[in-house]
């Protein structure tokens, strides 16, 4: 069977994997209508936290995000904003008289501003081309970047002809700005002659930290950004450039040092945690000892510094002091999204998530055990009603002896005697990771009775950096060793059923599908959503993996290395696939052109393989329409189930 179909915007609407009338089982619609949180900030007493909250009236309707406000002191919710449009990103004034936040309300992204006691939010800003972000300055200052507008001469030019563009003009810079919220008086702090990807302000409003590129090109940003600490003039203080992708910036209490995230190997792991002393202007990297994966950093006090990484399948919270030492704040229990610290009364909120809960605000105090943090809200508790599978993490050796973790979501009605049939669904990357959270796809697999094997092969993040750069240069081998080791390893414990095996992927996890069908043929079926079949040619049509960045995956460029990506390619492999493969893709995919599913497509289907591909018009990466996305996840457990009979 060869087929390609070519989805209009009104998609089928059923979806018989999931019996709507047992409301007990958990569904594709549910995974949609289940609240996300979008921010959350502690106030200065610790009482409060603010957050942001998305909800769904139908799974298919549009997500509206509004501020809440979580009273720890008594557990009690209050809803601060009803819009039919998104609130999110709140942030106390210094004083906690005031609560500014981000809102679409306008025709353009602008920040809005409310008591914490309730009444209506008032506009603060009215640019133009709307806020990308802010931060409080004082309780009557704030900060903020806004785009600007691209060179009038280029838009003209592509106005005469057409539309036609010279590549890589059609980006654009932005500028810091502050604003006087009593009296609206704006000062415009740089001069737009670079992009401002995130800042943090002073509290004095006299230097500013900024992570900057040359534009807004993505690709730019990650391998020649710059770090910026610049005067209330905007003239620059001290920069930093000897590291790549830059994030996170936060300047200290005392206005005296700064710090930032920053990548010394590879552009995906955010090993580094730099700091700034403005005195001395030396920069120190303070974590290359401890070897994380660094989110979200957050000045505890002058001399500390937080942050949250994965360790292996949970995240921990640490502070760091000036010298490396680090402390536990939270020990690795949940996937933590997001938090929010208050060092005065030692508390920590964040918004945690483990296998049956996908995602709650939680307080903590510094160091007691994550497992005893009270839960501040109950949005999602209805889902924990629902017949869930449980989640189950493993470790095996490699072929090489590497230890390997995984994460097994095991079906609602296991039973630990019996053999199951198995899904390996490996992550996206390959530098992403599978944590012990809620998944709403194993969740929805796991209904069809499978065990879904989520396996963390080198190239993850989360395991250092010497696991993460395992796998430079040998794409598709050590992640495949990794992977299929695993597999042996849970077929010898009886856990998988070696004649019930299936595998599927998105992103990387398609593009080691397509490596893997074209490498054994233990699997029954296979499915790939938006997955590199060419190296060679993905390199140029990628809008990031390219240039140093693929030279970095792949130790070379094609024009000089091309068979350094051969080796690496499933399409030189791909006389050895035996699977019936479905293949998915968002037609407007920049990040893995649709192109990639095109190719394997016309190759199996000139061999005669049993191969589908199912296009998705206006779609990017994710296919994040919500009938789109649904559609996606009934073709893939239909897939499965025809050849599992």
């Amino acid at each position: 069977m060869r087929k390609v179909l070519l989805l209009p915007v009104i998609l089928i609407s059923f979806f018989t994997s999931y019996p709507q009338e047992n409301p007990e089982v958990f569904t594709f619609e549910d995974s949609y209508l289940y609240s996300r949180f979008n921010g959350i900030d502690i106030s200065s007493d610790g009482r409060t936290i603010a957050f942001s909250l998305g909800e769904k009236e139908k799974w298919d309707g549009n997500r509206s995000y509004n501020i809440w406000l979580a009273m720890s002191f008594d557990n009690s919710e209050l809803k601060l904003t009803n819009s039919d449009k998104n609130d999110w990103a709140p942030q106390w004034s210094p004083d906690g008289s005031k609560i500014a936040f981000l809102s679409s309300r306008s025709e353009k992204t602008q920040v809005y501003m409310i008591s914490p006691s309730g009444g209506e939010a008032q506009e603060v800003t009215y640019m133009q081309n709307g806020v990308n972000l802010f931060h409080w300055i004082d309780n009557n200052t704030i900060a903020f970047i806004s785009n600007e507008p691209r060179d009038t001469s280029i838009v003209n030019t592509e106005e005469n002809a057409g539309g036609g563009y010279v590549v890589g003009t059609t980006y654009h810079t932005s500028a810091l700005w502050t604003q006087s919220i009593d009296s609206g008086e704006l000062n415009k702090i740089t001069g737009g002659n670079y992009y401002i990807s995130d800042m943090s302000a002073a509290s004095d409003g006299k230097c500013f930290l900024l992570i900057t590129a040359k534009n807004s090109d993505l690709f730019l940003s990650i391998t020649e950004g710059k770090v910026l600490w610049v005067d209330e003039d905007g003239d620059e203080i001290i920069s930093f450039e000897d590291a790549k992708n830059f994030s996170s910036p936060a300047i200290s209490p005392d206005n005296k040092k700064a710090c930032f995230v920053g990548n010394t190997v590879g552009y995906s792991i955010n090993n580094a945690l730099f700091v700034m002393n403005r005195e001395n202007e030396t920069v120190k990297n303070i974590t290359e000892e401890f070897d994380p994966t660094i989110e979200k950093l957050k000045w505890v006090d002058t001399e500390h510094i937080s942050f949250k990484t994965p360790r292996n399948v949970h995240t921990g919270i640490y502070s760091v002091d000036m010298f490396g030492k680090v402390e536990t704040l939270l020990e690795p229990y949940y996937a933590v999204f997001d938090y929010s610290l208050n060092p005065n009364t030692k508390e920590i909120v964040f918004i945690g998530s483990t296998c049956n809960i996908p995602n709650e605000l939680f307080v903590n105090k510094f160091s007691n055990p994550p497992e005893n943090a009270l839960k501040l809200t109950t949005v999602t508790n209805w889902i924990t009603e629902k017949q869930l599978g449980t989640s189950k993490v493993v470790s095996y050796n490699s072929d090489d002896e590497t230890k390997i973790e995984a994460v097994l979501t095991l079906p609602y009605d296991y039973d630990e005697g019996d053999s199951y049939p198995l899904l390996v669904l490996p992550h996206g990357g390959p530098d992403g990771i599978s944590m012990d959270k809620f998944n709403p796809k194993a969740q929805l697999f796991s209904q069809l009775g499978l065990i879904v094997f989520e396996p963390n092969f080198r190239g993850s993040i989360g395991y250092g950096s010497d696991f993460y750069a395992a796998n430079r240069g040998k794409l598709g081998y050590v992640d495949y060793n990794d992977i299929m080791s695993g597999v042996d390893y849970l077929i010898r414990q009886d856990i998988a059923d070696r004649n019930k095996l299936v595998v599927g992927g998105w992103s990387y996890g398609g593009y080691m599908t397509n490596w893997i069908i074209a490498h054994t043929k233990k699997f029954l079926a296979a499915v790939s959503v938006a997955g590199i079949s060419n190296t060679v040619s993905n390199y140029a049509q990628s809008d990031i993996n390219h240039g140093e960045i693929a030279d970095w995956e792949f130790e070379g460029v094609p024009v000089y290395d091309k068979d350094k990506f051969e080796h690496s390619s499933p399409f030189d492999f791909l006389n050895n696939v035996g699977t019936p493969l479905l293949l998915m893709h968002g037609e407007e995919d920049t990040r893995v052109n649709v192109m990639q599913s095109w190719e394997i497509y016309r190759a199996l289907a000139d061999r005669g393989q049993d191969v589908e591909l199912v296009l998705y018009p206006g779609a990017e990466h994710g296919i994040t329409s919500p009938k789109q996305h649904r559609d996606v996840m009934r073709r893939w457990i239909v897939w499965y189930k025809k050849y599992l009979k």
